[in-house]
């Protein structure tokens, strides 16, 4: 990673299955300059996950028709190159989730549906921000 700010080189994984927030949230981030690659249910993520080196960033939706988000980042962890990527999970309810499992697993955020525009690229951008700062101090 080179910048946080958008830009063609940064990737963000968007694993979410309603349509219409899928288009805004590709449509703003695109805006913002991320490349996106979009899968809107766990099995098509998982083909995705084991075939494309990792991403910049993972959004991951909560509620997915085949599985749960959490069994889906449980699944992304277990891949080795995977295991330090950056993940927000996108939830319109936080209070429900297992934030026990949730943070050995190593989300890094929560965005609350629905998310506006400027919030979500200013999520993203943060999420990006602190993982390069962790990988600088790693270097």
């Amino acid at each position: 990673m080179t910048s946080t700010k958008g830009s063609p080189e940064l990737t963000i994984l968007m694993v979410e299955n309603e349509e219409d927030t899928a288009c805004l949230l590709e449509f703003v981030l695109q805006k913002n300059g991320y490349r996106v690659i979009h899968s809107n249910n766990g099995n098509h993520a998982k083909n995705l996950i084991s075939a494309m080196n990792p991403p910049d960033a993972v959004l991951l939706d909560m509620t997915l028709p085949d599985t749960t988000g959490l069994d889906l980042l449980d699944y992304l962890r277990t891949q080795h190159h995977w295991q330090t990527t950056p993940v927000a999970l996108l939830t319109t309810n936080a209070e429900s989730l297992d934030s026990g499992r949730a943070a050995r697993l190593g989300v890094r955020d929560y965005i609350l549906k629905p998310v506006s525009p400027t919030r979500l690229a200013m999520r993203v951008n943060r999420l990006l921000a602190e993982s390069q700062r962790k990988q600088t101090r790693v270097a």
